[in-house]
């Protein structure tokens, strides 16, 4: 005998899976700390295994036809995570929320903490918060698939050798290019 340190051919669900399964609302947060805590919000809260950047679109199968909201860590991979899930339930959601940044803090667990713990009055303003923003369409994630784009291009260069480089040009604050 040994040990296998590796996941292959492992199948790799949501956590608390079977409080998702049962529910018709849950909340989708990055981590396991996170998801403890909406529960004790008596929230029905997952999350995916390995953090962010790691969720699959199989994970989606799990919630067809529930009403979802997702809450981002306060980063930019949260943020970045976050929107993924969401774009990977448009059409198999209910419905669809997302919140981009709680208002303190860098999590969930954190915005309770600083709450000062109080989970019935973290509750209710957790689902006033869910409840102010709107639900999303595919056209949101357009936008953010626009902006991504956008972000992404190269500049074009001079069209003359002999023009400097400006900022517009492809030229950095360090005068590279």
């Amino acid at each position: 005998g040994g040990y296998i340190w590796n996941l292959d051919g492992t199948r790799r669900v949501l956590y608390r899976l079977p409080e998702v399964l049962k529910a018709k609302v849950v909340l989708i947060v990055e981590g396991e700390r996170d998801a403890d805590v909406g529960q004790q919000l008596g929230l029905t809260s997952t999350c995916n295994p390995h953090g962010a950047g790691k969720w699959r679109p199989q994970y989606g199968d799990f919630l067809k036809a529930k009403r979802v909201a997702i809450i981002a860590d306060n980063d930019t991979p949260g943020l970045t995570h976050a929107r993924d899930v969401a774009r990977s339930l448009i059409g198999l959601a209910e419905s669809l929320r997302l919140v981009e940044r709680m208002p303190q803090g860098k999590d969930l667990t954190e915005w309770v903490e600083l709450g000062g713990g109080d989970l019935e009055g973290a509750r209710e303003q957790l689902l006033e918060i869910i409840k102010s923003k709107p639900e999303l369409t595919a056209a949101d994630v357009a936008k953010w698939d626009a902006q991504k784009e956008s972000a992404h291009k190269v500049p074009e260069r001079p069209a003359k050798p002999d023009q400097p480089l400006t900022p517009e040009h492809g030229k950095d604050s360090l005068g590279a290019v």
